[in-house]
């Protein structure tokens, strides 16, 4: 827990601009299950000729694939947390040997 309060900045900033990344990635997925449901409904053969109107179909994909980007995007929110933490807690390590460097840390991060 220390960890975290040390580094509130760093925390509220990833949080912060992964929050927007959720966010898009969530509209993305569901934007984009609809146009193609719809698409298929109005140009796919055997549901051309027997699908009256294709808006209800696409309201049923469209709280679907909702859910389903909810599951997904709230999966990559804990990935990156747990790197974020991660990448915090090698830098921890690294001040705590006297060393200024962390050790499993790419020279661009640090």
């Amino acid at each position: 827990m220390s960890i975290i309060w040390n580094n509130m900045g760093r925390m509220a900033l990833v949080n912060g601009i992964g929050g927007v990344f959720i966010w898009v990635g969530k509209l993305f997925i569901t934007a984009a299950t609809v146009l193609i449901c719809y698409e298929i409904l109005l140009h796919a053969m055997p549901y051309k000729e027997t699908v009256s109107s294709p808006f209800l179909p696409c309201i049923l994909i469209l709280f679907i694939s909702y859910a389903i980007a909810v599951n997904f995007m709230s999966v990559y929110g804990m990935a990156m947390d747990a790197i974020l933490m991660c990448f915090l807690y090698d830098e921890e390590l690294a001040k705590g040997r006297g060393n200024q460097k962390p050790k499993h840390c790419p020279d661009t991060l640090v």
